[in-house]
């Protein structure tokens, strides 16, 4: 019974479990005084390679859609929240972040798929020189 008083759908609970996630992820990230596109990037794949199974499971029952979600509305959280060198305007403030949240979605997912054989160094390295080039 508590359950349903608390959640109105089983989506729910892994939303609830998501925010978490990137809630912790989130303080980790601003807990860096300066921080560099490779050095965000190993810490955004280190970070959710602890959360390999969950992320496969959510694969599996075609909810992956749940962590771009989460992901989007953190991204935006974050920029709000951190002081950028870079003064965009809010429309291509919302675009960059849908842009590099929906870019690092799909190489999370595929890095997971192909069960993480890249190690986080490697796939933060290949993603960073992806977005430099």
């Amino acid at each position: 019974m508590a359950f349903y008083r608390n959640y109105n759908q089983k989506e729910d609970i892994i939303i609830s479990y998501l925010n978490e996630l990137f809630e912790e992820y989130s303080k980790q990230i601003l807990g860096w005084q300066k921080i560099d596109n490779y050095e965000s990037l190993l810490l955004y794949f280190s970070y959710f390679r602890k959360h390999e199974r969950l992320i496969t499971n959510l694969i599996h029952s075609n909810l992956e859609n749940l962590i771009l979600e989460r992901g989007i509305e953190y991204f935006h959280w974050l920029s709000h929240q951190s002081i950028s060198k870079k003064s965009y305007s809010p429309i291509k403030e919302r675009y960059t972040i849908e842009f590099i949240a929906g870019g690092l979605f799909k190489v999370l997912l595929e890095w997971a798929k192909s069960g993480m054989k890249e190690s986080n160094e490697d796939i933060a390295k290949l993603v960073c020189d992806i977005i430099n080039t």
